[in-house]
């Protein structure tokens, strides 16, 4: 018997309990998602079945009923992995002797994703030239970025001289707070010299505006690369504004599954060039930030040593 653990619990009891007396993995916004999917999508089909009585049929009932509820195949696997996982822990526990939902077959996922094509590429380049946010698109290209990590990246993590000019990425701004990046993954990046110029000169510029405008209060002691008016950090909205606007200006014309041009699809883009440019597979996926080389190969097809240089060479085709 587990103190604190009712004889025979049912799941959602099982899950209350680790909750408060498990260290779970991730970090605060990890698990408050976590929490907030298993509620939604896990709890009302399976919270009030005992844990001794479950088996694989409650899996396959459990996304028989996400999607009777007209959600998407990926919200589906959502569902039945967060399964998976509470009852790992039991199992990890010996609460349970096997996990019978690890036999339940994963939902598929269709997923079409946007690749930018080197004449999109361009233009979005030319009609970008000159804009307030010009640095947006090329830093999302040439370091292939998250929405997140452009967000929250600041001037002390950029090192534009020596011979070696690199990026760190030590945190991302998601939903107004700045956190760790995703997967935990800190990693510094080569920035190609193209870069350097447009970096230097979009920091010559917002130093002007630091002596004609009105810092926001609540960032004081920071000092973002990218910015709004108020020199406060833009959020991800506002980097999916930005990127509507110049993809409208560039002639990109809105996918028929995503809509208009996302960041996350210039970072898809930064990663399937370099491959295509003859980079390595492990390269790109350290490169981008991954935890697991099989999301590269899925998606697109300590980093700092030649084959970063490397890379960095091919982040040179973003910057015209």
């Amino acid at each position: 018997a587990i103190v604190g653990l009712p004889k025979n619990p049912t799941f959602q009891a099982w899950w209350e309990y680790a909750r408060k007396e498990i260290t779970l993995r991730g970090n605060e916004r990890t698990a408050s998602n976590r929490d907030a999917n298993i509620i939604r999508y896990v709890l009302p089909t399976l919270g009030h079945v005992k844990l001794s009585d479950l088996h694989s049929s409650h899996g396959e009932r459990l996304v028989r009923e996400v999607r009777r509820k007209g959600l998407s195949p990926s919200t589906q696997r959502q569902a039945l992995k967060l399964a998976r996982y509470v009852v790992k822990l039991a199992v990890d526990r010996e609460v349970l002797q096997r996990n019978p939902f690890t036999v339940v077959e994963m939902p598929r996922v269709k997923v079409e994703r946007r690749f930018l094509t080197h004449d999109e590429v361009r233009r979005l380049q030319e009609a970008s030239r000159g804009d307030d946010y010009e640095i947006v698109p090329k830093l999302l290209l040439a370091l292939g970025l998250r929405n997140g990590e452009l967000c929250g990246l600041e001037w002390e993590h950029v090192h534009l001289s020596g011979k070696r000019p690199r990026v760190e990425i030590r945190q991302q701004l998601q939903r107004g707070r700045l956190d760790q990046p995703k997967c935990g993954q800190f990693r510094t990046l080569p920035v190609p010299s193209n870069l350097v110029e447009a970096l230097e000169k979009h920091r010559a510029r917002q130093d002007e505006l630091v002596t004609t405008r009105e810092r926001s209060e609540r960032w004081n002691g920071h000092s973002f690369v990218v910015t709004s008016p108020t020199l406060a950090p833009l959020h991800q909205k506002d980097v999916r504004d930005v990127l509507q606007r110049l993809g409208a200006l560039a002639g990109i014309s809105p996918h028929r599954e995503h809509g208009h041009l996302k960041a996350h699809e210039l970072r898809y883009t930064s990663g399937s060039m370099m491959l295509d440019a003859g980079a390595d597979l492990k390269e790109v996926s350290v490169f981008l930030g991954h935890s697991d080389i099989r999301t590269t190969a899925n998606i697109y097809v300590g980093l700092y040593d030649s084959a970063s240089e490397r890379l960095a060479e091919y982040g040179n085709t973003f910057i015209l």
